[in-house]
């Protein structure tokens, strides 16, 4: 069982893990992303699952939920859809949020995680 740390992160997560239907409102003061299509919400449910399933470390877990919900705010498709085009534009504004070259590697790291993760290809067993 993944450990709390001195910044509250499980409480965080399972914080956001309650109220992550607020995300498709648009966004208030206090936040700045949105889930522009609701059909990405199946994969948010998918994505918490498997986190929880491996239970790694909550700032981890942390990290990639909100790497999703950004990509969410930029990528108006459903997910599973998306071409290379969009995903060139989300680079770019990706690039535009994360200013140093540690943030972007961490960024690009992440994403081809959540990728593997969540849009697998399936071999000849499922």
């Amino acid at each position: 069982m993944a450990d709390n740390d001195i910044y509250n992160s499980m409480g965080k997560y399972e914080r956001f893990k309650q109220e992550i239907r607020v995300y498709l409102q648009p966004p208030e003061k206090s936040r700045k992303y949105q889930i522009k299509n609701p059909v990405n919400m199946k994969h948010f449910q998918r994505l918490l699952l498997k986190l929880d399933a491996r239970d790694g470390s909550y700032v981890r877990r942390l990290r990639l939920v909100h790497t999703l919900l950004m990509i969410c705010h930029y990528v108006e498709k459903d997910l599973s859809k998306i071409t290379r085009e969009d995903i060139d534009e989300l680079m770019l504004h990706a690039h535009q949020h994360n200013k140093s070259t540690k943030s972007k590697q961490c960024f690009i790291r992440d994403i081809k995680f959540l990728w593997k993760f969540l849009f697998s290809e399936k071999d000849e067993q499922g």
